[in-house]
């Protein structure tokens, strides 16, 4: 925004003129005019209720230990019907693959 301002002072030419040959939208620079001086704010808690805890993280682990042989899919529906952990299998996949 200081660019714009500076160079709109020192030219002459309007802002929508150096908006569009930024190749922003003047309704962006605008928010962003009125948003300047202020600290950022993200737009919500981020969404973190969904991500696996440790213990979790454990129990998927251990329980991997005694079934070697199953694969990452079974053991998320085996798990899941132990109540070991509700996890997808996905999920399962992850853990194990950065577990190593």
């Amino acid at each position: 925004m200081t660019f714009v301002q500076t160079w709109q002072n020192k030219t002459g030419y309007d802002v929508m003129q150096f908006t569009t040959w930024l190749g922003i939208g003047r309704n962006k620079y605008y928010s962003w005019v009125k948003r300047q001086g202020q600290e950022n704010q993200a737009k919500g808690v981020p969404a973190r209720y969904h991500w696996l805890t440790e213990t979790e993280k454990g129990a998927i682990i251990n329980y991997y230990a005694a079934h070697r042989q199953t694969g990452y899919r079974r053991l998320a529906y085996m798990m899941l019907d132990e109540n070991v952990a509700a996890v997808s299998p996905s999920s399962v996949y992850r853990v194990l693959q950065t577990a190593g």
